[in-house]
């Protein structure tokens, strides 16, 4: 395929705008990406958890894990043939 005379390869993935896009358009990729993304989250969450206090816990869950958990429903809502591991 070109566009302008430029060869556009085809591939079987790409991230655009902070989402992975795949040649069959299911979700697959990015909530697998997500997934490790909250797991990586989860144990650092246990391993600081007697650190620090649970206020402090809840902001950071808040920051960090919510907004990538809801996204996550809002894709797995949007697309029904994908699902979670």
């Amino acid at each position: 395929m070109k566009i302008n005379d430029t060869k556009i390869l085809q591939v079987e993935s790409c991230k655009y705008l902070g989402i992975f896009i795949d040649s069959k358009l299911s979700w697959q990729q990015h909530i697998d990406f997500d997934y490790k993304k909250i797991i990586k989250f989860t144990s650092i969450f246990y391993k600081i958890r007697i650190k620090i206090d649970n206020e402090l816990l809840k902001i950071l869950y808040f920051a960090f894990v919510n907004p990538c958990r809801h996204f996550m429903v809002l894709k797995f809502m949007a697309s029904r043939t994908t699902h979670f591991i």
